[in-house]
């Protein structure tokens, strides 16, 4: 059906985008494959919900990066993605890094503060693919 689609943008009168929000889990059980084979132009991660690959799982291994600028290890996995598009169709797509966008109830810690996503994307702002933040 994306190959389907993506046919038609070709003689469509205004332009159109594919895009999907796979888990931050590389690959995506429901998308990684589909990404492979099918242009996508927006990959939006959930960095969210599973807390081995999480953008918290990095603010917490990296809580000083802003003032060291090194980056320690944690299981944040956006080097991953951009490591999984290399040679697919959706090579050229834009990584978005997606995080809640408020505090929830129950809180289960993934929400990121304006200082910790700040941190966050002056790390990766210059990261191949990278879209931007959702």
């Amino acid at each position: 059906m994306l190959q389907a689609l993506r046919s038609y943008f070709e003689t469509a009168s205004k332009p159109y985008i594919i895009t999907g929000a796979p888990q931050c889990v590389v690959p995506d059980a429901n998308m990684g494959a589909m990404i492979q084979a099918v242009s996508f132009d927006i990959i939006w991660v959930q960095y969210y919900n599973t807390p081995q690959c999480s953008a918290r799982s990095w603010i917490d291994a990296n809580p000083n990066y802003l003032s060291t600028r090194v980056e320690q290890p944690s299981g944040f996995s956006y080097d991953t993605w951009s490591n999984f598009l290399v040679g697919t169709a959706s090579a050229n797509a834009r990584l978005y890094i997606g995080v809640p966008g408020a505090p929830t109830v129950p809180d289960n810690g993934f929400y990121l503060d304006a200082s910790e996503i700040g941190a966050l994307t002056e790390a990766y702002f210059c990261k191949p693919n990278f879209g931007g933040v959702m």
